[in-house]
């Protein structure tokens, strides 16, 4: 039963440039420089820059993906995944840019893929659906299946495939 749900074990997360160049930020004193086609292990903490013109992904330790689009930064708040997947935890704020993400489906309850809008107070809640934020345009769009979006004052919006609305008022 298991090896039909998750034929492979969860990986070590890891960051990936595609596209000129981006910066892990690991603490207060380490700054980490990644060029175009490099990968480096990404942390809980770590704060990802893209600059102008770069293009990068994020593969999560459950496989989920999240492409991140020029001139984005993003911090990782929680990745913890268990080896028989029961529990996934993965969790991210994104303060600027753009990020596409593809979640992987997970059958247990209590899992969970966050992306905060710190700014706007938003959090979005997926599991088995792609994604995409354009904070510059000001949008949070549900590619494939639903998304839960939630703010600060206690709102609740599910978007199906296809819908958008905007970052300042959901």
């Amino acid at each position: 039963y298991y090896s039909m749900l998750h034929s492979d074990d969860p990986i070590d997360p890891y960051l990936r440039v595609i596209d000129w160049d981006a910066t892990i930020v690991r603490g207060r004193d380490l700054a980490i420089d990644i060029g175009s086609g490099s990968s480096y292990a990404i942390q809980e903490g770590d704060i990802i820059i893209t600059r102008d013109s770069s293009l990068a992904f994020i593969n999560w330790p459950d496989r989920s993906k999240t492409r991140l689009g020029s001139s984005t930064r993003l911090t990782v708040n929680r990745m913890r995944v268990a080896r028989d997947y029961s529990s996934i935890e993965i969790e991210m704020k994104i303060e600027k840019g753009k990020i596409w993400s593809n979640v992987i489906r997970t059958i247990y309850p209590g899992s969970y893929f966050r992306a905060k809008l710190p700014e706007w107070g938003i959090i979005a809640g997926v599991r088995g659906t792609t994604f995409d934020i354009n904070l510059g345009l000001g949008y949070i769009r549900s590619v494939d299946h639903s998304i839960t979006l939630s703010d600060t004052l206690g709102h609740i919006v599910s978007l199906l495939p296809g819908e958008a609305v905007s970052t300042k008022n959901i």
